[in-house]
């Protein structure tokens, strides 16, 4: 038996596959098993730890336009960029999408989520970051320890980590520590917090803030329809409603995502429900906060008892 190899190239991952020559013929794997094989080895290969994402982007790429630029940037002012925005604003979301998008340009990233103020909650996240960074299981004990390890191993490296929804600077400085980090390495957070400068006066790095912009009116209609019916555009017959919907969500993907999917269930394609919706949501007052709010309890409310 001979065995004849072909090498395959995919995304810069070199993968060797083969055909089998017996007897003079040459018989080839199936070609779902060949691509299937070719995939396990470039992701091998890559090692693709890609998070998951919606699959209604609506105007991510925009918003990730000036963070992108940033973290290509080799010396930035400030390694630490923070993604600011109100509950609900895609603050997630675009972190992901940022993270996927740009992790292969670094070193090693780390992406940390479930974010809580508790020592064993840290610690699990300091060691998820030491194991992500340093590609080894590094023994820490505390999380003083585990502050004191992660300074040593990210501060010569060219890494990229992302720690989603925090809200208190000592947990920051207890996940990444206080000094300066490696002119190549960069941070991101997100947080609800405008006022983030305050929170680095007191130690030796800087803050970019990145405040995530709403969708606007087109972008606002695409997902809301994208949610109700399926589609980008409204469905015939419901384009006025749908517009005048998705104004009293003042472009908070969240809202939108809500009431689309509120407005999809039961007797969301009649268009008396649509119209009794708009209603009751002309009552809504006061800032664009209350409104959110108002507009997700309301849309809640609309749901099936057995969806509550």
């Amino acid at each position: 038996m001979v065995v004849a190899r072909t090498v395959v190239e995919v995304e810069g991952a070199v993968v060797v596959t083969k055909e089998t020559m017996v007897g003079g013929g040459v018989y080839h794997w199936s070609e779902t098993a060949f691509i299937a094989d070719i995939v396990q080895k470039v992701y091998c290969e890559l090692d693709l730890k890609l998070l998951s994402t919606p699959t209604d982007l609506t105007g991510i790429e925009t918003r990730a336009k000036g963070i992108n630029s940033w973290l290509k940037y080799k010396q930035p002012s400030s390694p630490v960029l923070a993604i600011c925005g109100m509950g609900g604003s895609g603050k997630t979301t675009l972190a992901k999408y940022i993270y996927n998008s740009n992790k292969e340009n670094f070193e090693c990233s780390s992406f940390l989520e479930g974010i809580e103020n508790q020592p064993a909650v840290l610690l699990g996240l300091q060691k998820q970051l030491l194991s992500d960074v340093s590609g080894n299981n590094i023994m820490i004990s505390n999380v003083s320890e585990g502050t004191f390890q992660i300074e040593k191993v990210i501060e010569k490296k060219r890494v990229l980590i992302v720690i989603d929804d925090i809200d208190d600077k000592d947990t920051l400085n207890t996940l990444v520590g206080t000094k300066v980090l490696h002119t190549q390495g960069k941070i991101i957070i997100t947080t609800r917090h405008l006022s983030i400068h305050t929170w680095f006066g007191s130690i030796s790095i800087g803050c970019h803030v990145n405040k995530i912009e709403l969708l606007n009116d087109h972008e606002s209609l695409e997902l809301l329809s994208y949610h109700a019916f399926g589609s980008k555009v409204p469905m015939e017959g419901f384009e006025e409603l749908a517009i005048q919907l998705a104004k009293y969500c003042e472009g908070n993907p969240l809202a939108l995502k809500v009431l689309g999917s509120s407005l999809s269930e039961g007797q969301g394609t009649r268009i008396e429900t649509w119209r009794s919706t708009r209603n009751s949501l002309n009552s809504l007052k006061g800032d664009i906060n209350i409104k959110i709010q108002g507009v997700l309890q309301k849309s809640f409310d609309t749901l099936p008892c057995e969806s509550h």
